[in-house]
């Protein structure tokens, strides 16, 4: 099959999330049998060239509907498509989706927790900094009055999810626990529309010998408040930190909260916390971590769970979105907490520096978890549902 590829940005694996479960999947499918293309809608020709596939870019057409979709078409009928695959819902692609061909299979990626955001509206504005005085405004206001704005994000997610919906003929989650909100909230949307697989561990099941931890707590990630909550990380490390002077907590990551988080640490006179700023080798951390952590607002299928799992780190995380228990076998090989409570993390991590053998036996069966999310059983499922919809058999 010639599968396409939507994106605003080239597909660059180093670079994101969704480039590096892109990435990986077009690799499973090339090694298939099957051609892949990319399309960036926003982003201009970059110098990149590992992506498993074919980058095309309509960055000069963007601004012109008319000569945007016939470049669009042009390419679908260049490369002979059969399915694309929309990786956002933005107001672009799905222009595209409603204009594609009828032949031509279309599936919508949702790639984050569907409601996540109006769930907890309270806590992600609360947790804007910002020194623009029209911000500052918005964020009182919008605090102040909760309910109406609550009420327009919802309005606004459900339009993006139902025209999403229509204009494809899949519509998949990170989650079949998202699929159930989704009709919760729309249920005129059909059911038999919406489908869920979830995301491939991005990171290689390394084989290792030995078990060599150096007694710390990691979190990797972009320094942003919204939706990582980093500063209750850092009390989770503050709590932790009084009764494990050996221990060591690390952040790995930048963005624009960056400055501060650092203040926030020092203020609170917070000690073995190291800010290790962006690191092009992430695993070099995970190898050393006993506990990779996530105090999120809001996530859909954070990577960096599967990628610290495969180094036996355990995961931490606040239940806040609905695909953590797919990913941990909650009490089991890692914890999922009450949201915006780090002492509840915190005595639960605990639990486990105090019982060497029973923080060993978590960190196995974290890393046995994980086999149930290899590329090659992922893309199992997703060539399934591509001969679902074009109604071939697989060969």
């Amino acid at each position: 099959m010639n599968i396409l590829f939507l994106f605003h940005c080239e597909i660059n694996p180093n670079s994101g999330g969704v480039q590096r479960v892109t990435d990986i999947l077009a690799h499973e499918f090339k090694q298939r049998g099957h051609n892949v293309v990319f399309l960036s809608t926003s982003s201009a020709f970059t110098d990149f060239t590992e992506f498993s596939g074919i980058q095309e870019f309509a960055t000069e057409f963007k601004y012109n509907q008319k000569l945007f979709l016939k470049h669009y078409l042009s390419i679908l009928n260049k490369h002979n498509i059969d399915i694309v695959i929309n990786q956002e819902t933005s107001e672009e692609t799905l222009y595209l989706l409603k204009n594609t061909p009828k032949e031509i299979k279309k599936i919508s990626v949702w790639h984050t927790n569907p409601f996540g955001y109006v769930k907890y509206f309270k806590e992600i504005k609360k947790n804007i900094h910002t020194t623009n005085k029209s911000k500052q405004i918005l964020k009182h206001i919008s605090l102040t009055f909760p309910h109406i704005f609550k009420h327009r994000l919802k309005q606004k997610t459900i339009k993006r999810l139902y025209l999403a919906g229509i204009y494809s003929d899949k519509l998949c989650f990170l989650s079949y626990r998202f699929v159930d909100i989704v009709h919760k909230y729309i249920p005129q949307l059909p059911l038999d529309k919406l489908t869920a697989i979830n995301n491939p561990n991005t990171f290689n099941n390394f084989k290792d010998s030995t078990y060599n931890k150096n007694n710390s707590i990691l979190f990797v990630g972009r320094l942003s408040e919204v939706p990582k909550n980093i500063h209750e990380f850092i009390e989770l490390w503050e709590l932790l930190s009084r009764n494990n002077p050996k221990w060591n907590a690390y952040i790995v990551g930048d963005g624009p909260d960056r400055a501060y988080l650092e203040n926030f640490a020092r203020q609170r006179g917070i000690t073995n916390l190291h800010f290790e700023g962006m690191k092009s080798n992430v695993s070099e951390y995970y190898a050393k971590a006993n506990f990779i952590c996530l105090t999120s607002i809001s996530e859909g299928w954070p990577m960096i769970l599967a990628e610290g799992m495969a180094y036996k780190c355990i995961p931490c995380v606040y239940g806040t979105f609905e695909s953590a228990y797919d990913i941990i076998d909650n009490n089991e090989c890692g914890f999922i907490t009450t949201p915006f409570k780090p002492q509840e993390m915190a005595d639960k991590i605990q639990s486990l520096i105090d019982n060497e053998e029973k923080r060993l036996q978590f960190a196995r069966k974290a890393k046995e978890k994980i086999a149930y999310f290899t590329p090659l059983k992922i893309a199992n499922q997703w060539e399934q549902l591509f001969y679902q919809l074009t109604n071939e058999s697989i060969q």
